[in-house]
């Protein structure tokens, strides 16, 4: 019976190299953005949203536990939201929060809990602003979320950045 030994050795090594998280990348929750990177000129503590779509694939639907920026630096996580987009496009690209007035804005919710049904789509929005003098960035969006049990994070290709200015 050295198969399954050799089995269970190989498995333990890759969760060691891999760090055995718990949290899979790549799950059905396939989030939208354009490669490259979003700049807004702002003034320190200048709230100002960054949004984008995404879609859940496959028959289960996915439990939303957070949503949150990667690699900040000089950024501060005001808030974060979800919202259907069949209810009107809610925080696309960037935008100033006080300027959402129309019916999708006052459709959005809190991301922990917020359940995705199989192929919906669904607005992810984080409202950020610099802390300080300094630019600030971050390399995406992350969102973590459950389906049956097993935890995956989906995650924008889209750079965010408040600076000063912009080019």
């Amino acid at each position: 019976m050295r198969a399954p030994r050799a089995v269970a050795t190989l498995l333990a090594i890759v969760l060691s190299v891999t760090g055995c998280s718990g949290t899979l990348g790549g799950g059905p929750l396939q989030l939208g953005g354009d490669p490259g990177a979003y700049c807004v000129p702002g003034d320190p503590d200048r709230e100002i949203g960054f949004g984008a779509a995404g879609l859940l694939a496959g028959d289960a639907p996915a439990t939303i536990a957070s949503v949150d920026l990667v690699d900040a630096d000089g950024l501060r996580l005001a808030s974060a939201y979800v919202a259907p987009l069949s209810e009107g496009q809610v925080g696309l690209g960037t935008f100033f929060p006080e300027d959402e007035d129309f019916e999708g804005w006052s459709n959005r919710d809190d991301p922990a809990g917020y359940v995705v049904e199989p192929g919906d789509s669904v607005s992810v929005i984080v409202i950020a602003a610099r802390i300080g003098a300094s630019d600030g960035t971050a390399s995406k969006i992350r969102v973590t979320y459950d389906i049956r049990g097993t935890t995956y994070d989906a995650f924008t290709s889209t750079e965010i950045a408040i600076k000063e200015s912009c080019p």
